[in-house]
């Protein structure tokens, strides 16, 4: 299984739903986590061609949630077209992290970040399990290597992003 790229940083614009919204017109704070789920999984077929659901009917194992983290730096309004980047931050023997970023499209401003813990396991059984050989090195290969991985909290992090970009 090799990436059809080689980008460790996959990004798509997404636009908020009526639905989505609180009733101040903010994108509700739980949607956060849907949204950056289904950017993931966009972004990983349209990145690298790979598809989780068919690779956990093949498979028969696939990933569940283990812990989710967010920092809301910015509201997200209604019909507001936000910037999502999503990318592999680390990677267990049957676990990944994944980090999701929330920028606005025009400014390059933070709006969000996103965290999520992942564990791999087997469908029928619901055990965990070890990522397969060749699962493990495509994931190696879209893997984001950058200096504060697993060292900082989501706080940290969110202020190391907003010291890239002006707020």
């Amino acid at each position: 299984m090799q990436p059809k790229e080689i980008d460790t940083s996959p990004t798509g614009l997404y636009r908020v739903r009526f639905q989505d919204c609180d009733p101040f017109g903010h994108l509700n704070n739980a949607r956060y986590i849907d949204y950056a789920l289904d950017a993931r999984e966009d972004q990983l077929r349209r990145y690298y061609g790979f598809d989780i659901p068919s690779w956990t009917q093949s498979a028969g194992k696939g990933w569940v949630v283990s812990k989710m983290k967010a920092n809301y730096v910015k509201p997200i309004l209604w019909n507001e077209e936000v910037r999502i980047s999503t990318r592999l931050v680390a990677l267990g023997e049957g676990s990944l992290w994944v980090e999701a970023i929330f920028s606005d499209p025009k400014t390059s401003k933070l709006k969000s970040v996103v965290w999520g813990d992942f564990v791999y396991v087997d469908v029928k059984s619901g055990r965990p399990a070890r990522h397969e050989s060749d699962l493990k090195e495509f994931l190696n290969s879209i893997l984001y290597r950058e200096e504060w991985q697993g060292k900082e909290s989501i706080d940290l992090r969110v202020q190391s992003i907003r010291n890239l970009v002006a707020v």
